[in-house]
């Protein structure tokens, strides 16, 4: 039974959680700017509970975006680390996959005699007036995603015809009001506080994992979307 130790810092938010397909231990605290302080002391939190020390695991799984680009860099970082003191591979899980995954198995219920499957749209905030998304549609207790995950204006966020009862999840619904009308109406339910979580991530590594979508640690890095930098040097710095 593989023992996934997995991470995620893209947002305020900072979890680590040690996964196996029966048990699921986490430490999660919602700190902007502490990720640093507070990833490896969670580390040894989770292990110390479970039992287990590094060379005991797996794999090493980690949030490797799109998100904060401290925050991904930072769990990129703590995942190659911890990764190549024991050899591990690594499972680099998207956030927003992360995001759904977790609404869709702890929240979201598909309430009895509704049509057809939930969709379920993950939506962060990316700064300089654009959102990342991901539209996903569950198909019993797994995801399909819907076209690919981007990074775009709040108003060029549209979705297929048949994707209605939209349950949106994340920080990027604080633009919704900039959304098409269209979009807005499809909305049935929303969670603007809702964050991707080191529990999914694991979850969602175990999968990947049995699949053998693992990377060597030298390869983990994170997924930005955006190609811009969110910052300008400043003159004579």
């Amino acid at each position: 039974m593989p023992h996934i130790l997995a991470l995620d810092t893209s947002t305020d938010a900072c979890s680590v959680a040690l996964v196996t397909e029966s048990e699921t231990i986490e430490r999660y605290s919602l700190e902007p700017r502490s990720h640093a302080r507070l990833g490896l002391p969670m580390v040894d939190e989770v292990l110390k509970e479970a039992g287990l020390d590094l060379s005991m695991l797996d794999a090493v799984a980690f949030g490797r975006g799109p998100g904060s680009f401290t925050g991904l860099r930072i769990a990129a970082g703590l995942a190659q680390g911890l990764a190549f003191s024991r050899q591990l591979p690594v499972v680099p899980v998207s956030t927003l996959e992360a995001m759904a995954y977790g609404y869709l198995h702890s929240e979201y219920k598909l309430r009895d005699g509704a049509e057809g499957s939930p969709w379920i749209l993950s939506v962060l905030d990316a700064r300089m007036s654009e959102v990342y998304v991901a539209l996903y549609q569950a198909e019993d207790s797994s995801l399909c995603l819907k076209g690919e995950e981007r990074v775009l204006p709040p108003s060029m966020v549209t979705f297929p015809s048949e994707a209605t009862a939209v349950s949106a999840i994340g920080s990027g619904l604080s633009y919704l009001a900039e959304m098409p009308e269209a979009t807005q109406l499809a909305i049935a339910h929303q969670e603007p506080d809702w964050h991707p979580r080191a529990a999914a991530v694991g979850k969602l590594a175990l999968k990947y994992f049995a699949a053998g979508k693992v990377v060597s640690p030298a390869d983990a890095q994170p997924i930005y979307l955006r190609d811009e930098v969110t910052w300008q040097k400043l003159p004579g710095r």
